[in-house]
């Protein structure tokens, strides 16, 4: 058994600015080493550096029509007075490089999506041919390149396919294949624990009818994780003592790059995180944030692990976790530390932040599409609410007490992914 009292520590909470966040954060997390990954494998994965096409695509001429393959010099003086009449010499099918040089003479009908053969330079469409027997008949001239999808015309070889930091999904793979890539240097998926904290929390639904609450944070986080690309570990539930909740740290730790904990983060005789973490030796980054929600939110290290101290109400948590717990997770994935996704937006009427001086204020807001334009509805809600997540799409940060004037723009930090179209109301305008 802890001795509780030996590891007591200060329940003050010194904030620091929302400004120091990153530089305190980065000087003091590792980044993890890329890794390289067969593209089949890569759904999902951030890119570690560029990519470059190996091969250009197509890598030869392609017919854009079912004809025949010519060279252009051979038909120069073709006319419907002058019919030149070629020998047909092949057929030219998708998926194979005829080994035939075109002759003097000579022509090959070919197929749609076939690679032009050696020595032709066009294709005639084969409407505008007569043929019979072995024998094609034009009777117009042709410019070289005609019905043709050019070499390289779609991808050149070197061509940058994707840069640094893009995230791949299943149809890229499409297009590294085609381009003649086979792996590809991806960022390692930051392997992450969640463990909630709390007496009050169950993680059954039976038990809410004998008043406990059902712990929603642990699983919406780790869903929240997920979609930002990292591998979420689920670390249990821990009740509100400083001997149970290092327990369930230190058997996490070893299994995970970093540790989310939600719940415990305040100042009261319950909230014990952080005299846990202490009687733990870890090394407070800091415990305490000017900006609100998630004034109590904290962050520790465990050797080289960061163990972030989350708030048990859902807005704060969110608030943190996108404001700067993702950001500092991308930045240990060689990302930099960046937001995982963020929009401008217009604001639409004047709007005073609310809070005390010197704090920032998270506000969240619905964003609507008028034709084309997105503006940004805040939604003013206290910390304790839930529902205002419902409608919500992400929130700006922005000092409290300042006023945003009607037209301005400012940046959202999403929650949602705006780019699932149904995720945004239109509104026609006009």
């Amino acid at each position: 058994m802890v001795n509780r009292s030996a590891y007591f520590v200060s329940r003050d909470i010194e904030r620091i600015s929302y400004e120091r966040l990153r530089p305190r954060i980065s000087a003091r997390l590792p980044v993890l080493s890329p890794e390289s990954v067969e593209i089949f494998s890569a759904d999902g994965r951030y890119l570690a550096a560029a990519v470059r096409a190996a091969k250009s695509v197509p890598p030869y001429d392609v017919s854009e029509k079912d004809g025949f393959a010519v060279s252009s010099r051979a038909l120069a003086e073709a006319t419907s007075d002058n019919p030149i009449t070629l020998r047909v010499t092949d057929t030219v099918s998708p998926g194979r490089i005829s080994r035939k040089q075109l002759g003097s003479g000579e022509c090959m009908k070919i197929l749609t999506g076939a690679y032009l053969p050696p020595g032709a330079d066009a294709v005639v469409m084969q409407e505008d041919v007569e043929f019979v027997r072995g024998r094609a008949t034009f009777t117009k001239s042709i410019n070289v390149g005609a019905n043709l999808f050019r070499a390289g015309s779609d991808i050149k070889k070197g061509e940058v396919l994707f840069d640094k930091g893009h995230r791949l999904s299943f149809e890229d793979t499409y297009i590294l294949d085609s381009a003649g890539i086979s792996d590809v240097p991806v960022t390692q998926r930051v392997k992450v624990g969640v463990l909630a904290t709390g007496d009050e929390l169950t993680g059954e639904r039976s038990k809410t009818r004998d008043g406990f609450i059902l712990d929603i944070n642990r699983p919406v986080i780790m869903s929240h994780l997920e979609r930002c690309g990292f591998l979420a570990t689920d670390a249990g539930l821990a009740r509100d003592d400083i001997d149970d909740i290092s327990g369930h740290i230190e058997r996490v730790l070893s299994k995970v790059d970093a540790l989310i904990t939600t719940g415990g983060s305040s100042v009261s005789n319950v909230d014990l995180v952080s005299e846990s973490l202490s009687s733990m030796n870890t090394k407070r980054v800091f415990h305490g944030v000017k900006m609100r929600p998630s004034s109590t939110a904290g962050l520790s290290l465990h050797g080289s692990k960061p163990i972030f101290i989350l708030s048990g109400l859902i807005q704060s948590c969110l608030v943190a976790l996108y404001s700067f717990v993702i950001p500092s997770l991308r930045f240990m994935a060689g990302l930099g530390y960046t937001f995982h996704s963020a929009i401008e937006a217009k604001i639409e009427d004047d709007f005073k932040l609310w809070g005390e001086p010197g704090f920032k204020r998270a506000v969240w807001v619905h964003i609507e599409n008028r034709n084309g334009v997105l503006y940004a509805i805040p939604s003013p809600a206290s910390s304790h609410s839930r529902s205002v997540l419902r409608t919500s799409h992400g929130f700006f940060i922005g000092n409290s007490g300042s006023i945003i004037t009607k037209g301005s723009t400012i940046q959202i930090i999403q929650v949602r992914d705006l780019n699932q179209q149904q995720n945004i109301k239109r509104v026609n305008t006009r």
